[in-house]
């Protein structure tokens, strides 16, 4: 039972560790003989309602966009557009390298390779639109700095202003300054409250109103499994309706159909 000072997990959480527990337990019974059978495998696995698919809308947006803008920090804007562009999870982004960016010639693209992701499998991140336009000048900044000689590319893109080496651990602050600036900041609330991982929710939960089908978005988002991308389904489905609606639901009975 977790003290009232700790936080509680997940029960996808709890899975993942369970799963990896339990890996681990059987590598002692099968290769080094130190168990008999895996005792793992008697726990029951918890349920997972991780349904959670709070998500900006193109107005929270806009207001978002000032509020980070304003905030010390050049870069807080860059990171929260590339979340809700790219759909990349914040360890992702912080601990993302100009080397691991690509640019695309004569296109308003970028790529970025993330070796190492959360599920264990290498993702290329899409970055398109606004979130092209700030890494560009980010790296305008980066690649023409002094101060970073020829290892620039080595470099976070990220980083800490005063520990280069680092990711911007005090973005954290900012961002919380920024949310609440922009009325996003409703912890009793659920269904309004705003986290860095909404910016996640934003990019699937538009993809979908946008007609994309969930194999793509789990694809682009990185979730192992299908399950993960079902809880934006419901979004898919009313997209489909509004499909019906703008054909059927201002014909009479009497218009002929073509």
């Amino acid at each position: 039972k977790p003290k009232p000072t700790e936080k509680r997990r997940a029960p996808a959480t709890v899975n993942r560790l369970h799963t990896a527990l339990s890996a681990a337990l059987t590598w002692g019974v099968d290769h080094l003989g130190w168990l008999e059978q895996n005792p793992a495998r008697l726990v029951k696995r918890m349920a997972e309602s991780n349904t959670e698919t709070r998500f900006l809308t193109t107005e929270e947006i806009d207001t978002l966009r000032d509020a980070c803008n304003a905030q010390p920090w050049g870069r807080l804007w860059l990171l929260v557009i590339m979340g809700i562009i790219t759909g990349a999870r914040q360890g992702e982004l912080l601990s993302l390298r100009w080397k691991q960016v690509s640019w695309h010639e004569g296109r308003r693209l970028a790529t970025a390779l993330l070796g190492r992701t959360k599920n264990g499998e290498p993702r290329v991140l899409s970055i398109v639109g606004e979130a092209y336009d700030e890494l560009q000048k980010a790296h305008a900044r980066d690649s023409s700095d002094e101060l970073t000689s020829n290892d620039w590319k080595d470099l976070l893109v990220f980083r800490s202003p005063t520990k280069p080496k680092q990711h911007f651990v005090g973005f954290t602050n900012q961002w919380k300054a920024a949310r609440e600036a922009a009325g996003l900041w409703h912890p009793g609330d659920k269904d309004k409250h705003v986290k860095f991982h909404t910016t996640r929710h934003t990019a699937a939960s538009h993809m979908v109103q946008n007609g994309i089908d969930l194999y793509t978005v789990q694809k682009i988002l990185g979730h192992k499994t299908p399950h993960v991308t079902q809880r934006y389904s419901h979004l898919q489905v009313e997209h489909q309706i509004e499909a019906v609606e703008s054909v059927w639901a201002k014909k009479e009975p009497n218009d002929s159909a073509s």
